[in-house]
């Protein structure tokens, strides 16, 4: 069972921590999406606000896989760390 932290428990940890519980419970949800199949990550993705700005690594992704669905749980490992990396991406571009 996940202790429930408040808003002043995450306030006092360190940058690094929080960095290490938002990839936890970001790749929980990767998790989730990818075990209910190609509808829920497209629904995912689709959903996004940047989705437009994942469609390169998308295709990338897709063309080393010859257009098929991700069969291994590794697979989607590989495809959940970059899309993670895509999205950091965007986002520091978006910041300056």
């Amino acid at each position: 069972m996940r202790e429930v932290l408040t808003r002043k428990d995450l306030q006092g940890m360190r940058c690094e921590d929080l960095d290490e519980l938002i990839y936890e419970v970001k790749g929980e949800e990767a998790t989730t999406i990818n075990k209910g199949g190609r509808d829920s990550q497209v629904d995912y993705l689709m959903s996004r606000e940047k989705t437009v700005s994942l469609l390169p690594t998308i295709r990338k992704v897709l063309d080393q896989n010859n257009g098929r669905c991700l069969d291994t749980q590794e697979e989607r490992n590989i495809v959940a760390i970059a899309l993670i990396a895509e999205l950091i991406a965007v986002k520091r571009s978006m910041n300056g």
